[in-house]
């Protein structure tokens, strides 16, 4: 395991934004500092995210046993780049099971000999999660890829996948955070644009500071949310910043800011796959 990995690590390409910390880190894996490499990395996918960065930190907490965090990274990989090796990696270290489903035309339950859609499901190791991709074995669609959030792409790509739908299990509950041709709209994106808008005026009145404290231009804020099946939102589970900042103990306060615009964050229009209503895992961001 460890050869293949490195193998992987010496072949990895370097991305412009975080070239200084990520090839320092590159520099003390080579040299079995794998602890300063975990950090290094770190500070370079807080800078901006690459392919790269996480697969390299996952390598470098393989080395420092740190399994779970490694498979995080892993997962993310597979989930959000469809990163081959990593899947291959993801399946055979990172999960107990692995298992899959066929279904027919009619998306009913179907056996090998008969199928048009496939449903791969692994049971993880660590946080006993469950995730899932739903495969339409006649389809081959370019699927575009969002980095780290969906309603703006930054470091747009595609790549080609028969992936049509993928969701993970939350409390028993299928959360699906990605359904193919099917990209969550609210009910009035005027009265989003217009929130938007204001959010953004608050922030910069606010907490401009930060940014000359940080020495940074510009702070893109990261709201993780889910909408329900009828089109509402739940309350935020995480909120975070690209890069990733220093609030000089205005973390409560920035954080409890957003939390009050979302209050007023119109509801969505119901998301559904194979027309049955659905959760949706949604990124929405403000940028000041």
């Amino acid at each position: 395991m460890k050869k293949y990995l490195l193998l992987i690590l010496l072949t990895g390409s370097i991305n412009v934004y975080s070239q200084e910390y990520f090839i320092k880190g590159n520099n003390c894996l080579i040299d079995n500092q794998y602890r300063i490499a975990d950090s290094l990395y770190s500070i370079s996918i807080s800078k901006f995210e690459t392919r790269d960065a996480f697969y390299n930190r996952a390598v470098a907490r393989f080395y420092l046993s740190d399994t779970c965090d490694a498979c995080i990274d892993l997962e993310r990989l597979s989930r959000e780049y469809y990163d081959k090796e990593s899947i291959i990696l993801f399946n055979n270290y990172c999960c107990d099971k692995v298992d899959t489903l066929f279904y027919d035309k009619k998306y009913n339950i179907s056996d090998i000999s008969n199928y048009k859609y496939y449903e791969i499901t692994k049971q993880i190791k660590c946080g006993n999660k469950h995730v899932s991709t739903i495969h339409n074995r006649k389809l081959m669609n370019a699927r575009v890829i969002w980095n780290k959030f969906h309603d703006a792409p930054i470091g747009l790509f595609e790549i080609r996948t028969d992936i049509i739908a993928s969701y993970i299990l939350n409390n028993g509950q299928k959360v699906f955070n990605y359904i193919y041709k099917n990209h969550p709209i609210t009910s009035n994106e005027q009265e989003l644009s217009e929130l938007k808008k204001r959010t953004v005026i608050l922030l910069e009145n606010k907490y401009n500071l930060l940014k000359e404290k940080n020495k940074i231009k510009e702070i893109t804020v990261l709201v993780h949310f889910i909408i329900n099946e009828d089109g509402s939102i739940q309350k935020p589970d995480k909120i975070e910043t690209i890069p990733q900042i220093n609030y000089y103990g205005k973390e409560l306060d920035f954080k409890n800011d957003i939390i009050k615009v979302m209050n007023h964050y119109p509801n969505f229009n119901p998301i559904k796959f194979k027309k049955e209503k659905v959760q949706y895992y949604y990124i929405s961001k403000f940028v000041f």
